[in-house]
Parts: structure tokens; sequence; C-alpha cells
């Protein structure tokens, strides 16, 4: 009676290995731009997330500091000046819907992080007529009851009123990009 042992060949172990090699470098090769992209959805939904978390301050009526008995609007400043910032404000004392630093409005300072950046800010971009993308500044504040949506926007140092305010998000290589479009009907949506 004969015993057989089955073994592999060495030529089968080295078209295996050389096999799964591939398969590494071709994974490991897209890997950076799927960490990029993974980054880049993590700050859009985190931005999301500070936008209504200021809603919430202000629909819950939230007091400005124990014991103040002041109730303000909150809101999310945004600049272009400060491309990986962005600040949860309490609008009190002058309640003008615009952040103050220097008044002590500041509740909370967010890093966006990832390799993003804060590309640009555009205001009336999904309306007709289209505004402009060349805005320095947006300040988006909630106030109750009902709740009123302010969405203000600096251009060219001017303060306006906008219908919409698209806050677009970039890789720092520039090759992802993604949209935060907060609407003053409450709406947010990321594109």
């Amino acid at each position: 009676m004969e015993i057989r042992i089955r073994a592999f060949t060495l030529i089968e172990v080295v078209v295996v290995v050389g096999v799964i090699a591939v398969i590494a470098a071709v994974t490991l090769s897209s890997f950076p731009e799927f960490s990029e992209r993974v980054g880049i959805e993590q700050e859009a939904g985190k931005l999301v997330l500070s936008l209504r978390k200021a809603q919430s301050y202000a629909l819950a009526v939230r007091e400005f500091q124990p014991g103040s008995g002041v109730f303000p609007p909150y809101g999310v400043s945004i600049s272009t000046g400060d491309r990986i910032h962005y600040n949860l404000f309490a609008d009190f004392p002058n309640k003008n819907y615009r952040f103050d630093e220097i008044s002590g409005e500041l509740v909370e300072k967010f890093s966006v992080e990832k390799r993003v950046e804060v590309k640009e800010i555009c205001g009336n971009s999904q309306s007709v007529p289209q505004g402009s993308c060349a805005l320095s500044l947006a300040d988006i504040v909630y106030e109750r009851p009902g709740p009123t949506i302010s969405l203000i926007g600096v251009d060219g140092g001017l303060a306006l009123s906008y219908n919409d305010i698209k806050v677009v998000l970039r890789s720092l290589d520039g090759s992802i990009q993604k949209n935060v479009i907060i609407w003053s009907t409450g709406q947010i949506s990321i594109e």
C-alpha cells in the first residue's frame, strides 16, 4: 500500500504569492485617495452636525450662561480667512446675526481635520439669479420660536442676506471636493 502526500509545488506557491502581492499593491496605491474621500465625508458631516447643534441650542431655549436668564439665537460662523476652523456662537449681547469674537460670543471652536480645508463660500449658489462665490465669511444663525434662519455672507466687505449658503470643502491636494448647502428654510444637504 502506497501513501501519497499531496503538497504544493514551488511554482504554485510563487504564483499565489505573486497574485497576493499584485492585489496588495493595487489596494495600497488607492488607499490615500480612499482615505481623503472618507476624511472629506467626515468633515462635511461634522459641519452639518455643528449647524444642527446651533439649531438645537436655539430651539431648545439654551441659556447663554447658567443663571444669566439670557436665551440668545445660536449660529455657526465660517470664514475663508481661517480655512481650518469654524465657530459655534451665541448671538449675544448685540443680536446682530453676526459672530463677534471680541464680545465673548464663542461657545465652541471646531477644527477642520483630515487634510481638508474650506475652499470657498458661495451665497445664492442654488438660486436664480446666482450669487457670488467670493464670500469671505458666512454666519448661519438660528433664532426661536420660528425658527428664523438668517444666512449672512460678507462679499467685498459688505454683509448681505442670502437664500442659501454653500460651503465648499476640499482636500488639501485639490482632488476631492464636497459641498454643504444650507437653505434659509432650514434644509441642509451634502453634495
